[in-house]
């Protein structure tokens, strides 16, 4: 009768296990998509240049100027912000089908899925990435 238990919280064990294996490694797969550096702009004309997923964000690439917090379910980033100014709120980006660009919402609440702060959309900004070799009249550049 022991054995028959213990196979029995084995396999209850592992399974639970291997649920939570799957779970992460969905919502990894989920922020990887959203990994890279975002040039965003308010609908108030406010640019930021975010970097996920270090969750900073500097005012037109000059400087520190905050802090986003987030979690990812599916395409849909759910996250908080604070500025070093003292601001702070909630968002929420939903990414594109093609991994590019999101748009998304924010407030000056504590809900993610409040809007009355406005829009806040991004593109992801290009990484060049390796060597670049060219040739331009007699010259060369490496």
């Amino acid at each position: 009768m022991m054995k028959k238990t213990t196979q029995t919280l084995l396999l209850v064990f592992s399974t639970l296990l291997l649920l939570v294996c799957v779970t992460v490694n969905a919502y990894a797969q989920n922020l990887v998509r959203f990994a890279g550096v975002w040039n965003t702009v308010t609908d108030k004309g406010d640019k930021f240049v975010i970097s996920l997923p270090g969750m900073t964000g500097s005012q037109s690439g000059l400087q520190t100027v905050g802090r986003i917090k987030g979690t990812m379910a599916g395409d849909v980033l759910r996250f908080t912000w604070r500025q070093e100014d003292g601001g702070q709120g909630a968002g929420r980006f939903t990414l594109s089908s093609d991994g590019q660009s999101f748009e998304g919402t924010f407030s000056r609440t504590k809900n993610p899925d409040d809007t009355s702060g406005g829009t806040w959309n991004g593109m992801r900004r290009p990484y060049f990435g390796g060597v670049l070799h060219a040739k331009l009249g007699e010259g060369h550049w490496s």
